[in-house]
């Protein structure tokens, strides 16, 4: 298969063996998307949209008689698919719930439905209803009383028949996830001869037809606004002048737009949606670490909006809940990142919440210090699942480096010195309880080697002087580094080291499974700590993380992680602080 990205004057393209491991993704900037591959491998593939804040599974496939697929092109705002016998085009209308489906010629398209909430799998009492209305097909389906609407054009005007059956599909991805159900029935609806089909999906059927109608005689004008979008994303990028290396170009535009695909702009509702096909939700860590790359492309509406948005959640002990809405979980690290995310905002923006963030930290040296060290509960780090019982409850290191850099922030802030002195004790306690003269502990009583040292350098660099740096990070790269280009996320020798990717058992997740936003950071930290001698490491995170974006898992997007063994694509396949750390590391080197 090939693969080809292309935008304006810049193109790459490369075979590939591994077709079946690699697809597509589309989003309408209203949290809905089409992730599809050759084969649909997961029950979170298909054709989603989100209706007043519920994420539903519409469309299983839409199959052709067209064979093996031979290439995919990624023209960023549309996706084309050059199949043996003919080309299919796949659009998705911004802020609208719809997606055009178009064929190079007229040619036979199968579409199969699994209509339901995403995360719900419900197998009984599922009925469908379709018949014409105005010359449109309209599916109507029904489960236990919730209702919705399918509606369809195609070109030629209703030339199709009607399936009506059920059969069984069975999900390979989920079933390597350990994420059941494994297999389940899904609905082949009807069957048309067309070159084109607009499918629009509400639950009000009056306002799917009116959708449907209004790109069906705009579609033209829709595509040309979405082209122009992509095209301005990359013109007013000048870091793209200085990068002669084209793979890497195009990398980088990929994650800029992969990142915008997650933005959620609507009035009541706007932040970053952490990742697809499973994290449509507005996860406080993961919007705050993405703030530095929206600064970057001058988002600075959004980014006030997020942080207002995160002071205003603030609990009463000082955290932050896990996600927004309210969660149970709080984390930990996320104070940190807000206030990373703080030092962004020009000055007389900062001063209108001053009083709000001395409250704050007298919050948190109220409830979350003890003896001057940061303390967090179980799981409330980002690495935030349980294995084993490792739960890095307690002192942890990158949060001793947020609470330091908030003293001095603080300090700097209002000249109180107060929080000098608070940071003077904590970062004594540190190097004298955590750093052993080579080893930056990721714990108090902890010394496991993993890469949370270097969102310590990343976040507050004072902590060890250059020299002691370079020491940490020669020691920890020769446990944590994998040859292909990644961090493990725990030392190679430890036994709870998992080298292949686990999925949901949670076993390798944070105890082998390397994550590209924090391989994109630590190339960051060293690179800002000795860019000579740590070049190499430096060079091949960027390598493997921009193959990774181009020509892995849903192209054109940085997913989540990849096994420690070989560079691969797994987790969510569109993860934004992943995007957002290779734009930041593109910044940084370029």
């Amino acid at each position: 298969m090939e693969l080809v990205h292309s935008i304006l004057n810049e193109k790459i393209k490369k075979q590939i063996a591994d077709e079946e491991q690699i697809g597509f993704l589309l989003t309408n900037k209203e949290g809905g998307y089409c992730w599809l591959n050759e084969k649909t491998k997961s029950r979170y593939q298909g054709i989603f949209f989100n209706i007043q804040g519920n994420m539903y599974k519409v469309i299983e496939e839409i199959k052709t008689n067209g064979g093996k697929i031979k290439s995919i092109r990624n023209n960023f705002f549309n996706i084309e698919v050059k199949r043996e016998k003919l080309t299919e085009i796949f659009f998705m209308p911004f802020h609208l719930n719809t997606l055009v489906y178009e064929l190079n010629k007229e040619g036979e398209i199968e579409i199969i439905l699994d209509i339901r909430e995403s995360y719900s799998c419900p197998e009984w009492n599922r009925f469908f209803n379709i018949y014409e209305e105005d010359s449109k097909i309209i599916i109507k389906y029904n489960h236990n009383g919730f209702e919705a609407y399918l509606v369809i054009s195609t070109i030629p005007s209703l030339n199709y028949k009607v399936i009506g059956k059920w059969f069984k599909r069975e999900y390979s991805y989920d079933k390597k996830r350990k994420s059941p159900p494994f297999e389940r029935y899904v609905y082949s609806a009807i069957r048309t001869k067309s070159k084109r089909i607009v499918l629009s999906f509400s639950n009000n059927k009056e306002e799917a037809v009116k959708e449907n109608t209004q790109v069906l005689n705009n579609l033209k004008t829709l595509k040309e606004k979405q082209k122009k979008f992509f095209t301005e994303l990359y013109k007013k990028n000048s870091i793209i002048k200085r990068i002669k290396n084209k793979k890497i170009v195009l990398a980088y535009i990929s994650a800029l737009s992969s990142l915008e695909n997650l933005i959620i702009e609507k009035e009541n509702k706007r932040g970053i949606y952490a990742g697809l096909p499973w994290f449509f939700q507005f996860w406080t860590r993961d919007e705050l670490i993405s703030i530095k790359a929206l600064s970057l492309n001058k988002k600075n509406n959004l980014i006030k909006d997020i942080i207002n948005k995160t002071l205003k959640n603030i609990r009463k002990d000082g955290t932050i809940p896990n996600m927004f809405p309210d969660s149970s979980l709080s984390s930990a690290d996320a104070i940190g990142w807000l206030f990373k995310g703080i030092e962004l905002l020009k000055r007389e923006e900062i001063k209108k919440i001053k009083e709000n963030l001395k409250r704050l930290v007298d919050l948190l040296i109220e409830h979350q210090t003890k003896d001057y060290f940061a303390i967090n509960k179980a799981l409330e780090t980002w690495m935030d699942s349980s294995y084993n019982n490792d739960t890095r409850e307690g002192v942890r290191i990158e949060i001793q480096a947020f609470r330091l850099n908030i003293y001095r922030f603080m300090y700097n802030l209002t000249k109180e010195t107060r929080y000098l002195e608070y940071e003077i004790k904590l970062k004594e306690k540190v190097r004298r309880h955590l750093w052993n003269g080579m080893i930056l502990a990721d714990g108090l009583n902890d010394y496991t080697i993993r890469p949370n040292i270097f969102i310590a350098a990343y976040t507050y660099p004072f902590l060890l002087t250059i020299d002691e740096w370079e020491r940490c990070f020669e020691n920890a790269l020769s446990k944590l580094w994998l040859k292909w280009g990644g961090l493990s996320t725990i030392d190679k020798d430890n036994l709870l080291f998992s080298e292949e990717y686990s999925g949901e058992d949670n076993k390798s997740y944070h105890r082998g499974d390397s994550w590209f936003w924090l391989n994109n950071l630590s190339a960051i930290a060293l690179h800002k700590t000795n860019k000579k001698k740590f070049k190499k490491y430096i060079k091949e995170i960027l390598n493997a993380s921009t193959e990774e974006i181009l020509y892995k898992g849903a192209i054109g997007n940085a997913s989540e992680l990849s096994s420690a063994k070989k560079l691969e694509s797994n987790g969510c396949i569109c993860q934004a602080f992943s995007n957002a750390l290779f734009i930041e590391l593109v910044h940084e080197l370029f």
